[in-house]
């Protein structure tokens, strides 16, 4: 199809009218420069130029909008399933306006239904027309309008519209009002007997082709177009009006050509003989180049004016005698056997005009479409499910047949892609190229209508915002048609379910570079989790119950990249042995995601440094009903024991060094806090002067210390309750004690004393129990 015709067909999509001859010459030089697209074009016809802004100002509805490009571009009011779906493709921004009117006549020809067929050819039609106007050099635009009106379905409207623009004068002087008025009344009378009296329009574009073949420069141009108006006017009404039209127009070329009539030159003749080998011979007085028409496969031969009589059947032509014909109008109608008849003659010229074929067998679609002219095959009767394989330029020109493959390459696939889906009669879609994607939006992916049409070998990828795969998601994932799955917003997430990012045939179809959300119950994320964790592609995990609990294990929560997963806002648990907690409770402990650490068995204890324990925020962490230990050097332990020992989180304090002391305070010295220290550790506490307490459960030692050695005679340094074996440590030589001092141990309970001699002695073991009053004594 050329840019001319392609033009055209916007011209009448967009102003429903003929394209002026500089319009279309500016146009067409755009394009074939490269400076604009079609598509560019289209744009810029809707949105910059005033003639298409006053067509559609941006006041109309998308209804409206569609009813009026309908009406200009194929004469008809939308059905109703197709303007729905084309309403459904402007609403959701996958069409704009100006490219819904290229999709429009691209689907159009595509569709090869009944209606399909006459949506075809009329788009080509007026196309035809428009491009023989401007061809003309007319830039008036209100007779471009006009022009338009005068063409229909029927082949013969045509060849009647392209006989007026033809006898209208090239040279814009001769283009007057006149002229351009009777030009205008004579194609709305056309017009009218196609309306009124279709039947007579075969002969008017006879008679209308013999004034144009016949008329000269000496033709009064006006008095013709005025007397062939008279003449349909009488037709609408009158069958008879137009008999003999050839003869009718020869006669109306004389009377409006001075010098013709009376006893003149004498009226010219033009004949054509066929013999038994089907061998043409010409004759008679006209002069100039023979032209021929073709009418249900009967050829009409034109000269000077004057049409042969009578018709001669193509299929019997063998040969035009070595003269040369042309041409005149496009053909309709005709069977395989004529157009190869006719495309094969010698010196035939089909002088770029087209030709239509009906009745096509499937085996002869091939070679139908390889013939010079032909635009549109047509299936034969009975034939129409016999499968066929064709590319998308033959499908173009295909109709009738409802069993069609359509292979080509995924670029021409993707750019047809909406009209293949879409035509019911486009059974199957296979790419030759089964390494390039054919890209469908989310909705065309979601509908199994159109991915059982395409090929199980070639790539499908689904290319569509992310709003819209998450509203398809799950039939995009369940179609094993569907290769990959690529958000063009890569920051925006695909939103999965635990169930489908659990399975890698999934995540698989996903692009690498999109974001990928779970979102789903935490009880579902939880029964995923595994899966869900290890799959390099899922790049964050957000339970939508933020207070029931995703349950990790100690080994996935050591992990910043797992964790780094979760959603912020979630609870997060590890549950785990406890050993594999102590394994990785660093890592646990330090991750703010975080929320809660629980151990599988209560008995078995969680072992924290004294570090990680004297921290409210780790310890918060850990489960109440798991046994939780302090594990550490007495000096790590005695430098954070007030927190440990406050923590009722902390069920136990052990030192990993059995000799070294762990020192308590009396007010540390409590029940509850004695009974946190292991039995195998050396617990000491630190007593002050007048102090009173009582030996309990893991207390090694009381160390009196220099403080509480004053140098005064009968010194009280504490009251305590001691147990056989329990030591007391004081310091000798201290505030003014010599060695020769003493220390009185004196039991209260048995009113007996003891006293020993400092000299040389750091400490006393009890080897009874009772509770002692401690005095030194000064000698």
């Amino acid at each position: 199809m050329s840019t001319q015709t392609d033009l055209a067909e916007l011209y009448t999509t967009f102003f429903n009218r003929a394209p002026d001859a500089g319009g279309l010459t500016y146009w067409t030089n755009a394009i074939t420069t490269g400076q604009l697209t079609l598509a560019q074009i289209a744009e810029n016809w809707t949105t910059q130029q005033p003639e298409g802004q006053a067509a559609f100002p941006a006041t109309l509805t998308d209804a409206q909008f569609v009813e009026k490009v309908y009406g200009n571009i194929l004469g008809r009011t939308s059905d109703a399933d197709g303007a729905q779906y084309w309403l459904d493709q402007l609403g959701n921004g996958t069409l704009s306006r100006d490219s819904f009117a290229l999709t429009l006549i691209n689907g159009a020809k595509a569709n090869t239904s009944a209606q399909g067929v006459l949506d075809n050819t009329l788009i080509t039609n007026k196309a035809t027309v428009g491009v023989a106007y401007a061809d003309k050099g007319l830039n008036d635009t209100t007779l471009g309008a006009k022009v338009l009106s005068s063409v229909s379905t029927d082949a013969a409207s045509v060849s009647g519209t392209l006989a007026i623009i033809s006898l209208i004068p090239s040279a814009t002087a001769g283009q007057t009002a006149a002229v351009l008025a009777s030009a205008n009344q004579l194609l709305t009378n056309l017009a009218t007997l196609i309306t009124t009296a279709p039947g007579e329009v075969a002969d008017a574009s006879t008679y209308l082709q013999t004034l144009a073949s016949g008329a000269t420069s000496s033709t009064n141009i006006v008095t013709l177009l005025d007397n062939a108006s008279t003449l349909l006017t009488s037709a609408a009404t009158n069958p008879a009006a137009l008999d003999n039209p050839a003869v009718q127009g020869s006669a109306a070329v004389v009377v409006a050509t001075p010098g013709t009539g009376g006893g003149g030159t004498p009226t010219p003749t033009f004949t054509v003989t066929e013999d038994l080998n089907g061998a043409l011979t010409f004759g008679g007085t006209a002069t100039g180049d023979i032209t021929f028409t073709v009418t249900n496969g009967e050829a009409t031969f034109l000269r000077g004016g004057v049409a042969a009589t009578p018709a001669i059947d193509v299929s019997t032509i063998t040969d035009t005698g070595g003269v040369a014909v042309k041409l005149a109008a496009n053909v309709t109608g005709l069977s395989f056997a004529d157009a190869t008849k006719l495309t094969s003659l010698t010196n035939v010229d089909l002088n770029n005009k087209t030709l239509s074929l009906t009745g096509v067998q499937a085996s002869d679609v091939a070679g139908a479409l390889a013939l010079t002219g032909v635009i549109a095959v047509a299936a034969a009767s009975g034939d129409a499910a016999t499968a066929l394989t064709l590319n998308a330029e033959s499908l173009s020109k295909v109709s009738g047949f409802t069993n069609i493959t359509l292979a080509d390459t995924s670029a021409t696939i993707n750019t047809n892609l909406a009209a293949l889906l879409s035509n019911a009669n486009v059974l199957a879609i296979d790419s030759t190229e089964n390494t390039t994607a054919i890209n469908l939006t989310a909705a065309q992916g979601a509908l199994t209508a159109n991915t059982d049409k395409l090929a199980a070998g070639d790539q499908i990828t689904v290319v569509d915002t992310s709003a819209n795969i998450n509203s398809n998601l799950t039939a995009l994932l369940a179609d094993a048609k569907i290769d990959s799955i690529d958000s063009s917003q890569n920051t925006t997430a695909l939103n999965l379910t635990a169930a489908q990012g659990a399975l890698t045939a999934n995540t698989a179809k996903l692009a690498a570079g999109d974001q990928i959300t779970i979102v789903d119950t935490s009880a579902n994320i939880n029964g995923n989790l595994t899966v869900l964790l290890a799959d390099a592609k899922i790049d964050s995990i957000d339970s939508s119950e933020n207070t029931t609990a995703l349950n990790l294990t100690a080994a996935q929560g050591a992990l910043t990249a797992n964790t780094a997963k979760l959603a912020a806002g979630d609870q997060i648990t590890v549950v785990d042995t406890s050993a594999n907690i102590n394994s990785n409770l660093t890592a646990l402990l330090a991750d703010a995601k975080i929320d809660s650490i629980d151990s599988s068995e209560n008995t078995t204890a969680i072992n924290l440094t004294a570090a990680q324990g004297a921290l409210t925020a780790n310890t918060a962490k850990l489960a109440a009903g798991d046994q939780i230990t302090v594990v550490d050097t007495s000096a790590n332990i005695n430098s954070n024991l007030t927190a440990l020992l406050a923590d009722a989180k902390i069920d136990s304090i052990n030192s990993s060094e059995n000799t070294v002391a762990i020192d308590l305070t009396k007010a540390q010295a409590t029940t509850a806090n004695l009974l946190k220290l292991s039995a195998d550790d050396l617990v000491t506490l630190n007593a002050a002067g007048g102090d009173s307490f009582s030996f309990l459960t893991n207390v090694d030692k009381v160390n009196t210390g220099a403080s509480n050695v004053t140098g005064a005679a009968s010194t009280s340094a504490a009251t305590v309750d001691g147990t056989a074996g329990n030591q007391w440590f004081f310091a000798a030589n201290v505030g003014g004690v010599s060695t020769a001092d003493e220390l009185t141990f004196y039991n209260t309970a048995t009113s007996s004393a003891e006293k020993i001699v400092l000299s040389g002695v750091t400490s006393v073991s009890l080897d009874t129990a009772g509770v002692f009053n401690l005095t030194l004594e000064v000698v």
